[in-house]
This record gives structure tokens, sequence and C-alpha cells, in this order.
């Protein structure tokens, strides 16, 4: 999984979704279930400079519509090695698709997959990662356990 922040296409303002992955020899890759009709795909069409958080990385990228057979192919040989996720094999049968990468490199067209190239500019601010609750619920667990280990 991997956050993308993308920039609202009317607001401009910082838009965050988390999708599915696939991490190609140090690329992510991530399709768009809803192919246009994600919200997130109308944004980056309209600004293709986003930011991506997966794992402990944050970078910047411009986002691209793979076009090129070849990497595509790459993709969908990772996605079916790995075994894609719960969705994949209905999906695949919503657009018409055999559950076979020969059939989805052939009907590549009807996959709205994207790829991630590096960017030297610094793209919408990242979701903020919120962990400062868990020292204090640590601590009031710990009290507790204390308190009634005495008790």
């Amino acid at each position: 999984m991997l956050v993308l922040t993308s920039r609202g296409r009317k607001s401009g303002q910082p838009r965050h979704t988390m999708v599915s992955a696939v991490d190609v020899e140090g690329r992510d890759y991530i399709v768009s279930g809803w192919g246009h009709r994600s919200q997130w795909v109308k944004n980056v069409e309209n600004d293709p400079l986003v930011t991506v958080q997966v794992y402990r990385r944050t970078y910047p990228a411009v986002i691209r519509r793979v076009a090129d057979l070849e990497e595509f192919s790459q993709v969908v040989q990772i996605m079916f090695q790995t075994g894609g996720d719960s969705h994949f094999k209905p999906w695949l049968a919503s657009l018409g698709i055999k559950y076979s990468p020969e059939d989805m490199a052939a009907k590549r067209d009807r996959i709205s997959m994207y790829g991630f190239d590096p960017a030297d500019q610094e793209g919408p601010a990242p979701l903020r990662t919120d962990l400062g609750w868990v020292f204090p619920v640590l601590l009031a667990i710990v009290s507790t356990l204390i308190w009634l280990v005495i008790r």
C-alpha cells in the first residue's frame, strides 16, 4: 500500500489516497480500480506532480500512465507473482479480462496503470504521520497493569 498525495484540481489542496502498490525493481506502480472515474486520477491528469509515501519513504514524483507494453507486462508479472489483492480476480472479470498476464497485456487499454518518476521539485504536502498518541496509551496500559499487580 502507498499514500498518494495529489493536488485537488479545483481547490489546489492536498488530497490523500491510499492505494495498492507494486514495487518493480525499486519503482512503485499503482492501478486505478475505477479507471478515469477516480477523483485522484482526475487530479493527477490536471497536475502530475505528486508526493508518494510508502513504508518509511516519502518522495516527490511525476505520475504517468504506463503505456509501454514491456513495462506494463513487467508490472503485471509481479502482480501475478504476489497474488494481487482480494479484489483482483473480480475486478479483472468486471473489465472483461481473463485472469492471465497475457489477457491483461492484450487489453491494457482498459486498465489505468500508473508509474512514478522521481521529481526534482517538491510535491504537495504529504499526509502527516501522527503517532504522538502511542506513548500516552502505552503509559496508561503499563500503569494499569502495575496497579493491578500491586493491588
